[in-house]
């Protein structure tokens, strides 16, 4: 009777633990993770940090004493939506500043227009005179009335900047831009009257006396004329490199760069001048005479180019907020720079009319002892500083201003190259004219040259 007693009970004891941990199930040792929360692992241990207050699990931890409809499954809990996740990309840098994701942006364009000035041309020596005796230096009443100097108007010309994403985390980038700057002239002149005056004369210094002398180009009743000054300078470059992101801190990123440069400088100075022969007057040719009514013509032409090429070597900071950006760069380029001088003179003769012509080698300050081409390699550094401020005005566009500035410190320009000692022999319009003659001598003047501006440019990603 006890037995059978003791056995019921165990039975009504089993059948209630069982339905009590249907009821109340244990809990694991996992949960699984609800969707959009948390990190791609599929669970996180029983005590992680407290989940997001949208997530219900309070039917996990219900006490035996809730009610039944407190302690339902957990899939039947509701689950509020995952907030939005916030991305914070890698920036790309670009040489214009304007920066992006690595999602918006792969390749970039970016065209600018230049508003450049360049410094003046120097001019080693007086090259027009007047006054009462013959406009020879160092003689009462003798005036310079040319410049020392030539000065060209602002230069206009493009800048064409692209770029290629080279990997998926934006670090680098290859990039290339080049710029033009298309050929500028300044032209000064002087022109006596019918009647040749007043008095026009360039100015020399006899090598055989080293004392000043002028040759006459226009004089009071024996002959008209006219002095021309051009001078003309065309500069462009390109370079070709890899951008490297270093850095980001919030909207400021860090970038260098490294690759090559070229840079092409092209100066000419021409001194022309014309001289028409009063009546019964006559003057020196080639070692004969002339007689009016012939007209003479000199030129001297002084051309030089540089070509510089170099590695480069940059720095750049860039700073965005919204829509509006801000970009600082600085590059350095060490190389050699070759540079080229070519030196041409001519004296010619015509009758009124042009029926008839003679030209003979040499001017005045270009002839045969140092007409030719030249050449010498230098070793140069040309840096360059930009500013750009831009502001976004799509999700593909933004438009930029700026100022760019480039300095070369080693360059042949043409007005340094003047040498006014002169062999009087060497002169076709000279009365000891002999074709020979060992003064002026070549002439390979250093110089330096820096051109800076203005920029307004459109920026273009994809």
């Amino acid at each position: 009777m006890n037995r059978l007693a003791i056995a019921g009970l165990l039975g009504l004891s089993l059948m209630a633990e069982s339905s009590i941990a249907q009821m109340w199930p244990a809990a694991p040792a996992y949960y699984p993770a609800p969707a959009g929360y948390g990190p791609p692992a599929p669970y996180f241990p029983v005590s992680p940090p407290p989940l997001p207050a949208y997530y219900d699990h309070s039917a996990y931890y219900a006490s035996p004493m809730q009610s039944i409809a407190a302690s339902a499954p957990v899939e039947s809990a509701t689950l509020s939506p995952a907030p939005a996740t916030i991305v914070s990309e890698p920036t790309v840098l670009t040489e214009s500043g304007y920066t992006g994701s690595t999602a918006s942006t792969r390749f970039w364009v970016d065209p600018e227009f230049l508003l450049y000035f360049m410094n003046p041309l120097a001019v080693r020596i007086p090259l027009v005179t007047t006054g009462p005796a013959a406009g020879i230096l160092g003689q009462p009443g003798t005036a310079i009335i040319s410049s020392d100097s030539v000065s060209y108007d602002p230069l206009t010309g493009l800048r064409l900047s692209a770029g290629l994403l080279l990997d998926a985390s934006g670090r680098f980038s290859l990039v290339a831009s080049g710029f033009y700057l298309p050929r500028q002239s300044a032209t000064s002149a002087f022109q006596s009257g019918p009647d040749g005056a007043p008095l026009l004369a360039r100015p020399i210094i006899d090598a055989d006396t080293l004392l000043p002398a002028s040759v006459t180009v226009a004089a009071p009743g024996f002959a008209t004329g006219t002095i021309v000054l051009d001078s003309t300078a065309e500069i462009w470059g390109a370079e070709v490199g890899t951008l490297a992101r270093i850095a980001q801190f919030g909207g400021t990123a860090l970038g260098l760069s490294v690759g090559f440069r070229y840079l092409d400088l092209h100066e000419r100075l021409s001194i022309s001048q014309g001289t028409g022969l009063l009546p019964g007057n006559s003057v020196a040719f080639g070692g004969g005479l002339v007689n009016a009514p012939t007209e003479l013509f000199l030129l001297d032409r002084f051309d030089t180019r540089n070509q510089f090429y170099g590695v480069n070597l940059g720095a750049q900071t860039t700073y965005r907020y919204h829509r509006f950006f801000a970009d600082l760069s600085g590059k350095v380029a060490l190389g050699s720079v070759q540079q080229t001088l070519n030196v041409f003179g001519s004296t010619t003769t015509r009758q009124p009319g042009g029926l008839a012509s003679t030209t003979l080698g040499g001017g005045l300050l270009a002839l045969s002892s140092n007409a030719g081409r030249f050449s010498n390699d230098e070793f140069a550094v040309v840096p360059e500083i930009g500013v750009r401020l831009g502001v976004q005005l799509t999700n593909h566009m933004a438009l930029t201003f700026g100022y760019n500035a480039i300095y070369i410190n080693n360059v042949l320009r043409p007005g340094d190259q003047l040498d006014p000692t002169i062999s009087l022999g060497q002169v076709p319009v000279s009365t000891v004219f002999t074709g020979f003659g060992t003064q002026p001598a070549p002439v390979l003047n250093q110089s330096d040259f820096w051109v800076h501006g203005v920029t307004v440019g459109l920026s273009v990603r994809y």
